[in-house]
């Protein structure tokens, strides 16, 4: 019986920090990014008329790029509040990974080049994992979007594979600012907030890498780092293959 109440308490206090972080999520990371937008409209239709042509380019500028993070702010959350209600279903089939990491390269080469950065995957045609495509290919996206975020100009970012006890393990290394050890193991937890600017001051959601983790580990498989300060970092996930 106490070995009962010990496993309602722990299931509790899980509970309890996924409420914490859903409404420290509403209440912060979503309020601010609507104030920017306010803020800036609000600015551009009150001096539209004195306004030069190169400032009013500014400010549309800048509430696309406000939108453009909070769209993607509302997106992670929608997405790990699917995976708490359990609503996010799992399609299992023989993807390959090459062709998932071209597509994610190819989408996010726009963003590398206005950065200066050069993205490569290393991973053979017919790299075949049991998974689902739409979760495996957001992990991708994610955690490329990171590496791209945390590389100053001329770094690299690459993606590679290799076959490790009748699993595949994807690695995503960067040239970057790197991860100090304290933030590191941070990283994958609800209870914890490592929210950083980017190189060139992108803003993040500070939910991705948990969702990441929980997609991974719905696929069975695992997620997890190594980096350096200064060095860059490597993000490991498995998949069965």
């Amino acid at each position: 019986q106490q070995k009962y109440v010990e496993i309602l308490n722990k299931d509790l206090k899980e509970a309890n920090a996924t409420k914490d972080k859903f409404f420290s999520i509403v209440a912060h990371d979503l309020k601010s990014p609507f104030n920017s937008l306010l803020v800036l409209t609000n600015l551009l239709i009150d001096d539209f008329d004195t306004l030069s042509r190169e400032d009013q380019k500014k400010f549309i500028e800048q509430i696309k790029e406000s939108s453009e993070n909070t769209f993607a702010l509302l997106q992670n959350l929608l997405d790990w509040a699917s995976t708490q209600m359990g609503k996010t279903k799992i399609v299992s089939e023989r993807v390959d990974i090459a062709k998932i990491s071209d597509e994610i390269l190819a989408l996010l080469q726009p963003i590398a080049r206005s950065k200066k950065i050069s993205l490569k995957s290393e991973i053979p045609l017919d790299t075949l994992v049991y998974a689902d495509k739409n979760m495996v290919s957001t992990v991708l996206l994610n955690l490329v979007t990171n590496a791209i975020k945390f590389t100053p100009q001329f770094g690299n970012v690459s993606i590679r594979s290799a076959i490790d006890n009748k699993q595949l393990e994807i690695e995503v290394a960067d040239s970057g600012v790197g991860i100090s050890p304290e933030n590191l193991d941070k990283l994958f937890r609800l209870d914890q907030k490592v929210q950083t600017v980017g190189t060139a001051k992108e803003k993040g959601t500070g939910l991705g890498l948990i969702i990441c983790k929980e997609f991974i580990e719905k696929n069975n498989g695992k997620l997890w780092a190594k980096s350096i300060v200064g060095k860059g970092s490597q993000f490991y996930f498995t998949l069965p293959v």
